[in-house]
Formats: structure tokens, C-alpha cells, sequence
């Protein structure tokens, strides 16, 4: 396997990355593909440091996964907003691999990264309160650390707004005060803390 960097609208295995994100998340946290399409464009991103990978299988060319995920370098933190697995594909080992390969290509292309932000479906605020469980074990058993009493509110601006829960993957050793500032940093106004 290998993680492909999409870098523009016109690469052919952008399609496939679209796919995966539109058959694994649900319309509340999808944002609209113009969105997507307007970050791959010619100085869409701006000074953003924004990534789409397809994650690809070496014999066959199969696209097994996609994520996106963007890094803060001026603050040293890092957010993966959406990772995916082809729904045929899921239970394979591919989610964790990919996973452990973004977190790896963040803390050497940023060695300053403290951290990196994920959100994660609550269990009693979503459709399959047994899946969301299971995604935040899939996020612990990989070192990420789910912040109780944190929320993040996604409004993806077509849906209503939906209340999900923050989970922070330390570079370093940090103290839960320190990886609820590296939400703050990265959510800024839409993470509600109790």
C-alpha cells in the first residue's frame, strides 16, 4: 500500500478519493464537493497546507482508502478531518495503516507538531452508537485520546449542525490542559469545553 497525494482537481484518482468520502460519512459531516474542488484548484488552498491522499493498493491499482488532513505550522498542530476506508475493504488492517502513515508524514514534515485534532461521532448523537464506539477505540488503540466534556461543532453549511466529539493524537507528552489547547488552536470557536 501507499498513500497518493492528489494535488489538483484533474488527477484521475481524485474521482476515486470523491467516491470513498461520499459512500463512508454521512451528508451532516460531508461538505459540499465544491469545496473540495475549489482546494484543489490553481491557488485554492492559498497558504493552507491542506491534503488529499488516496490511499492505493501496490498490484492492482485499487483505491483502498482516502483521507484529508491539514497542518498548522505556524501554531504546531495538525487536524485529520475526514479518513475512510472503501466500505469492501473495511476490517483489513488498511484504516490503521493509513492512519499511522498520516500521523508519521505529520511529525516529519512538521517536526514541531505537538499534536494532531480529530473528530469523532458521539455515540448518542449519531445513527450507530455501536460504530462510534468502535472508531474511538480504532483512534485509542492508535494513541489518540478522546477529551471528555470537549465538543466541536461541524456545520458543513447545507445540513444541520452537528454536535461531535474531539479526540487529540499527541506528537509529545502532554498534559490534558495542553491537548485542549491544541483544540482551541485548530477548532478555534466551534469547540464547546464543560
Amino acid at each position: 500500500m501507499h498513500l497518493h497525494p492528489i494535488r489538483s482537481i484533474s488527477d484521475p484518482l481524485y474521482d476515486r478519493w470523491l467516491d470513498v468520502y461520499q459512500r463512508s460519512f454521512p451528508l451532516q459531516q460531508q461538505v459540499p464537493v465544491s469545496v473540495h474542488n475549489a482546494a484543489l484548484r490553481p491557488g485554492g488552498m492559498g497558504a493552507r497546507d491542506v491534503r488529499y491522499v488516496v490511499c492505493m493498493g501496490e498490484d492492482d491499482g485499487e483505491c483502498l482508502g482516502m483521507a484529508h488532513f491539514e497542518l498548522f505550522k505556524a501554531d504546531g498542530t495538525a487536524a485529520l478531518w475526514y479518513l475512510a476506508v472503501a466500505p469492501d475493504r473495511r476490517n483489513e488492517g488498511i484504516g490503521g495503516w493509513m492512519y499511522d502513515s498520516i500521523m508519521h508524514t505529520m511529525q516529519s514534515e512538521d517536526p514541531a507538531c505537538k499534536a494532531c485534532v480529530i473528530e469523532v461521532e458521539l455515540p448518542d448523537k449519531c445513527a450507530d452508537p455501536d460504530l462510534a464506539t468502535r472508531r474511538i477505540a480504532f483512534y485509542e488503540r492508535h494513541g489518540a485520546v478522546w477529551l471528555r466534556g470537549c465538543a466541536s461543532l461541524v456545520d458543513v453549511g447545507w445540513q444541520p449542525p452537528l454536535k461531535m466529539g474531539v479526540m487529540v493524537h499527541p506528537f509529545a507528552r502532554l498534559s490534558e490542559h495542553d491537548m485542549r489547547a491544541v483544540a482551541r488552536s485548530v477548532l478555534g470557536n466551534l469547540l464547546a469545553e464543560d
